[in-house]
């Protein structure tokens, strides 16, 4: 409510009015007479209700002249039973009061007050990059004792530490591991760029960086570290004050705080010494790959000597939704892990007409993509033959192994039994007898050209290539099959029965699924 101190002086001086002199003489006329023009003034005092909230209760309230300050209000003698952690604009509590804001309007100040309840979830660093520690997480994809924090011992806060050396370029989170029954992990409550409560020094140094990653949320997005060292991080909690950024509370990845913080010390150099990588990029989609990582011959770029320029040439049909990913090679120990390099359409400089948009990029026509990324400048070119036929048109594709009590893999080529059938769509491939399998029989997908199947001919050229365990998608809860060497490798079986076999050329993806 607007409040006003009406200060009202009028001073009337009219001809009609008549005074007396001291002696009694009349002034009103004549010659001791005058006359004022008449005059009027007024003058206005504003003032303001400033009320200060602890979300829809107020807490106390001022009155603050127009222009002037509120004052820092203490409110811990009021609010016995919470903490008191700042004054904020808003109730969502996104930004700080500044307490030099003038007042011009009746204003609500809120409070952000917490209570203690205990933290009993396990926090840990996941990321990605040439530190041991995030190299070995694969972004959450391992977790061991050597990721988690450290909980302080403390009965009314909950206070996580980590230390850990980073290199520029490192990007991580904080992250709560939710476990599903087969032991993989998922990603759980997660604490990014968006709970740092700053990420420069004193000296105003720019020591991280916060964008991309899970989601479009400042809170879930990934850190980059830009200055190497040995790193504290201090993770403070407040689960009875969590919230949701849907209505979904049962899935913990769309949890978020507007109370939790990180905050962070740099101890020094970092103690180990970085490891040197060499960097891949492959292609993933929606239909191309169903977004899975198929680190095939076909879906990697191929580098230049000094790996500036990275090109790929593919076939792609129109509507598909792609993007390109990275992976890093420790040249010291041959080991992969997961990059944290994208290439996305809004670094297209060259056929920018041919794709649409700017993060995922979807191909305008069907055809034969060649794109050229020129990793120095970060641009990606693009060109397409619109004219390309489909290449897997140009093959046949039989299943072989050493299944049916046949361990010579050649004697299946030719046969009409073991030979895929190409379907309406053209693209999918269905094996027309069904397969029985026993344990650790092996098999794959071989591909020749149409009508050859020697194995091989003198010149190697009979067939092409084999598609192996990196190409299956087994049906969720499926473990009927594994790879010879690990993730890759002839397709072994584990479960001895008899299975339906089919694949899509386009994806190159195999689904391999038990009879009923």
């Amino acid at each position: 409510m607007k409040n006003k101190a009406l200060l009202l002086v009028t001073v009337l001086l009219a001809g009609g009015l008549f005074l007396a002199s001291c002696d009694g003489a009349d002034v009103s006329s004549g010659g001791d007479k005058t006359t004022e023009t008449p005059d009027s003034s007024t003058k206005v005092e504003e003032k303001w209700d400033v009320k200060y909230m602890d979300g829809d209760k107020v807490l106390h309230t001022v009155e603050v002249e127009d222009g002037e300050t509120a004052p820092n209000w203490d409110p811990t003698e009021t609010v016995t039973d919470k903490t008191f952690h700042g004054w904020y604009i808003e109730p969502v509590l996104a930004h700080e009061w500044d307490f030099d804001t003038p007042i011009t309007a009746d204003t609500n100040i809120y409070g952000k007050f917490t209570t203690f309840t205990e933290d009993t979830r396990t926090w840990v660093i996941a990321g990605s990059g040439s530190s041991s520690i995030l190299k070995a997480s694969n972004w959450g994809t391992v977790v061991n004792d050597n990721h988690k924090m450290t909980k302080v011992e403390d009965d009314s806060a909950n206070i996580y530490t980590y230390t850990v050396d980073l290199f520029v370029g490192d990007q991580f989170q904080f992250m709560e591991p939710v476990y599903g029954e087969d032991g993989s992990i998922a990603w759980g409550a997660q604490r990014g760029a968006g709970y740092f409560e700053t990420m420069t020094d004193d000296a105003g140094v720019a020591h991280f960086s916060g964008g991309g990653g899970l989601g479009g949320q400042s809170q879930k997005s990934n850190v980059t570290a830009e200055v190497s060292g040995n790193y504290t991080f201090t993770l403070t909690t407040y689960p009875d004050l969590d919230q949701y950024f849907d209505d979904e509370t049962s899935n913990p990845n769309q949890n978020y705080s507007a109370y939790d913080s990180i905050t962070w010390k740099r101890n020094g150099d970092t103690t180990e010494v970085q490891a040197q990588y060499e960097k891949d990029f492959y292609i993933k989609g929606a239909k191309i790959t169903g977004w899975k990582d198929m680190l095939t011959s076909r879906n990697l770029m191929v580098p230049n000597d000094d790996r500036t320029i990275y090109t790929l040439s593919i076939y792609l049909e129109e509507g598909d939704e792609i993007m390109f990913a990275s992976r890093f090679r420790d040249t010291a120990t041959n080991e992969y892990t997961t990059g944290n390099e994208y290439i996305r359409g809004n670094m297209v400089t060259v056929g920018k007409d041919l794709v649409t948009g700017e993060s995922n990029m979807k191909p305008l026509a069907s055809g034969l993509y060649t794109f050229t990324w020129k990793y120095e400048e970060q641009a990606l070119e693009i060109t397409v033959d619109k004219d390309a036929t489909a290449p897997w048109l140009a093959y046949d594709y039989y299943i072989n192994g050493n299944f049916n009590d046949d361990a010579a893999w050649a004697n299946k080529l030719g046969k009409a039994d073991y030979k895929f059938t190409k379907q309406d769509d053209n693209k999918t491939y269905v094996l027309e007898k069904d397969i029985t399998l026993k344990a650790d029989e092996q098999l794959g997908i071989q591909v020749t050209p149409l009508g050859n199947v020697d194995f091989p001919n003198a010149d190697g050229t009979a067939y092409t290539e084999f598609w192996g365990f990196d190409r299956v998608v087994l049906a969720s809860g499926q473990d009927d099959f594994k790879g010879a060497n690990g993730n890759s490798g002839n397709i072994v079986c584990v479960n001895p029965g008899t299975y339906h076999v089919s694949f899509d050329a386009y994806s190159q993806i195999i689904t391999i699924a038990p009879v009923a």
